[in-house]
């Protein structure tokens, strides 16, 4: 067993290089969109307080919750269900193959949301604010943890705009419930707001993005699927 774990892990460990980041990067314009998405992230709490302290702790705050993001979408791009195609070429049965990916969606799914609560960790230190924050803080992070990138060609238009559609709810609440963990005035009201959309519509999409990840994984078990055609 912990063989198998340890070697869940490798793979695991093994797409972060510098040649797969780098693709990863180019095809899915990560760095534009993180580092649009952190900019915002980041100032929208300080910048509207002239404290240079509290313009600090709001920083650290913001870096807490959005750089696991951050990590966290990367390694999403760089670990797809379907595998690379020397995968294919190993000796192993249909079952098995389809037992090892779901092992590995996983594993990759734990380690994602190890990363966010790290820095859920990290953000109770720093500020220990609203309680209903880092639940919605934890829901969104559960979320995205198990969240696996559409492909249009694979999966079609639907779902891929359903992904996007997931990922820019995600986003939004996240970055609309910094000021709560910073301790800013806030009203509770929208903080009530976002837990009610957190529930109502992120739970609904990330149950058919489900669905989406077992059809996935499934096309992935099989050989003709995933080299053939």
């Amino acid at each position: 067993m912990k063989d198998k774990n340890r070697s869940l892990i490798k793979e695991y460990a093994m797409k972060w290089n510098l040649h797969d980041i780098k693709r990863a990067c180019q095809v899915n314009g990560f760095p534009a969109f993180f580092g649009i998405v952190m900019l915002f992230g980041l100032l929208s709490g300080g910048v509207s307080r002239a404290d240079e302290e509290i313009f600090v702790s709001d920083f650290l705050t913001g870096l807490a919750v959005l750089l696991p993001i951050g990590l966290v979408g990367l390694s999403i791009c760089l670990h797809p269900v379907k595998r690379e195609k020397m995968y294919y070429l190993c000796p192993m049965d249909h079952d098995t193959r389809l037992r090892w990916i779901w092992q590995a969606y996983l594993c990759a799914g734990l380690i994602h949301l190890t990363v966010f609560l790290t820095g859920l960790i990290i953000l109770a230190v720093l500020s220990g604010y609203e309680w209903r924050a880092f639940l919605l803080l934890f829901c969104n992070d559960l979320f995205f943890s198990f969240t696996v990138q559409a492909d249009e060609k694979e999966d079609g238009f639907g779902y891929s705009l359903l992904f996007v559609f997931f990922v820019s709810v995600y986003m939004l609440t996240t970055v609309m419930c910094l000021p709560f963990v910073t301790g800013a005035e806030h009203s509770d009201t929208l903080l009530n707001l976002l837990l009610i959309a957190a529930m109502v519509v992120e739970l609904p999409l990330f149950w058919k993005i489900l669905q989406m990840i077992r059809r996935k994984i499934q096309n992935a078990g099989m050989y003709e699927e995933a080299v053939v055609k």
